[in-house]
């Protein structure tokens, strides 16, 4: 126990010098990072952490991505479950380029926030995917279920409806089905989309709920022949 306290207090003698260095000069991330080391040989790995995610701050301001996605690395090490070195990490990776990885660590990230019940954060990083991705339709998808949660129904219309067209031209009709349903949850007024859901439920023959669209589409209007003609071919089929 003598032994292991002389180490610590050696080692925060050094500490001590280098803090006086990172006083004289801010942007000493040399300096820096030997404190971080010094606090994760003592054990002591918050104060590690955060001399970690100062070190990486300074590697990001001055480009050096690959240094502060390393850092950033042994930090998320000590506390993994941590949102902002996930997201850090993210970041970090896309300044590099490589977007597969920083889609997979703003993707931990949003995850944790969802978790700690931060919205703010998590909507902030799942539109950084969204920007990185804006092919994958299921991460569009994903953040418009945010918007909604968040009280942002108009921008969560807009990325529902892209969805809805988008699988329609893929010929993925379940997907559609789906979306669709979300679209006129939120717009009661798209009639257009809620004309299209009752097609694809008749092409599938599920007249309930092709009927309960129909309903709506006969208040809306109820001298629609073709509305009054699936009517009487539902009414039919289900009698």
């Amino acid at each position: 126990r003598v032994l292991f306290r002389s180490l610590d207090e050696g080692q925060l003698g050094q500490v001590r010098e280098y803090q006086k260095l990172v006083e004289d000069d801010s942007k000493d991330v040399r300096s820096l990072q030997k404190i971080g080391d010094l606090y994760a040989k003592m054990k002591r790995p918050p104060d590690a952490v955060a001399t970690y995610t100062a070190v990486a701050k300074l590697y990001m301001e001055q480009e050096y991505y690959e240094r502060a996605s390393a850092v950033l690395r042994g930090a998320n090490n000590y506390e993994p479950s941590n949102p902002e070195i996930n997201k850090s990490l993210g970041e970090a990776y896309h300044r590099m380029g490589r977007l597969k990885d920083a889609v997979i660590w703003y993707n931990k990230a949003q995850e944790l926030y969802k978790d700690a019940n931060d919205t703010r954060s998590q909507r902030d990083v799942l539109e950084r995917m969204v920007q990185l991705d804006p092919e994958d339709v299921g991460l569009r998808i994903r953040l418009a279920e945010r918007y909604v949660k968040d009280g942002k129904e108009d921008d969560a219309l807009g990325i529902f409806r892209y969805a809805a067209n988008h699988f329609e031209d893929e010929g993925r009709f379940d997907d559609f089905a789906k979306v669709a349903e979300r679209v006129v949850f939120l717009d009661a007024s798209d009639h257009v989309m809620r004309q299209k859901i009752v097609q694809n439920a008749m092409d599938r023959q599920d007249y309930k709920r092709a009927l309960r669209h129909l309903q709506v589409l006969f208040k809306w209007d109820d001298k629609n022949q073709e509305t009054l003609r699936t009517l009487a071919f539902v009414f039919r089929q289900m009698s």
